[in-house]
């Protein structure tokens, strides 16, 4: 399976953030050394200065460096859900505001399934389908569960310290831009806080007997938003 996590645009804090506290400074420190602002000034001249300090918000870990897993030979069906692979994204804000990690397909519907044979072509979201017979193709996880079924792809989460977002140890689906709400479903949203908190993603599928030979791929996009 082949995961390629998009980087999350991260906005950074203004430089010009912290100038009307130095202005404020710079009054207080004229004032107690009697420099009079009330003197014979014939005119005065004001400027505004407004700033406004977005959420900054971080993401690491394993599951942004757009990487590739690559896992090992499927067993017999009767073995059930088998490890294609891991990741962890770590998400937090630099300012204090609460932080959600989103995750989707880059398939643009779900056709006959999000894991399968049909190639992903690398820089082109949203455009591939999955195609073919039931045995070249692998649904959907069901939200919340507690194991795979046959012929089921999923993703089975441990959050981090969450205040919404997956449940630990249960399975979702990495499900295709047209259905999942927004940017993707949410892995996990922080509390208010400048800590960071890390989620590990374990992808799994559980085959059918008579799944077919050959190569399967997918591939996740995650981003990442203050709030």
């Amino acid at each position: 399976m082949t995961t390629a996590p998009t980087a999350a645009r991260s906005r950074h804090i203004n430089r010009w953030a912290f100038l009307p506290a130095l202005v404020l400074l710079v009054w207080g420190g004229l004032a107690a050394s009697g420099v009079s602002f009330t003197g014979d000034s014939q005119a005065a001249n004001s400027s505004t200065i407004g700033v406004t300090v977005d959420g900054a918000v971080t993401l690491g870990g394993t599951c942004t460096t757009n990487g590739t897993m690559t896992g090992a030979n499927f067993l017999p069906s009767a073995v059930g859900a088998q490890l294609l692979g891991a990741c962890t994204v770590t998400q937090g804000t630099t300012n204090g505001s609460q932080s959600l990690v989103r995750v989707e397909s880059t398939r643009a519907t779900a056709g006959t399934g999000i894991f399968c044979q049909t190639p992903i072509t690398v820089g082109a979201s949203y455009t591939e389908v999955c195609a073919g017979a039931a045995a070249l193709n692998f649904t959907q996880a069901t939200a919340g569960s507690a194991a795979l079924a046959d012929g089921q792809f999923g993703i089975q989460a441990t959050p981090g310290a969450c205040s919404a977002g997956w449940g630990n140890t249960l399975f979702y689906p990495l499900r295709d831009a047209t259905t999942a709400p927004g940017a993707g479903d949410i892995i996990c949203q922080t509390l208010g806080s400048t800590a960071t908190t890390t989620s590990t993603l374990s992808f799994q599928a559980d085959p059918i007997a008579t799944q077919g030979a050959g190569a399967y791929t997918t591939r996740a996009e995650f981003t990442v938003a203050a709030t």
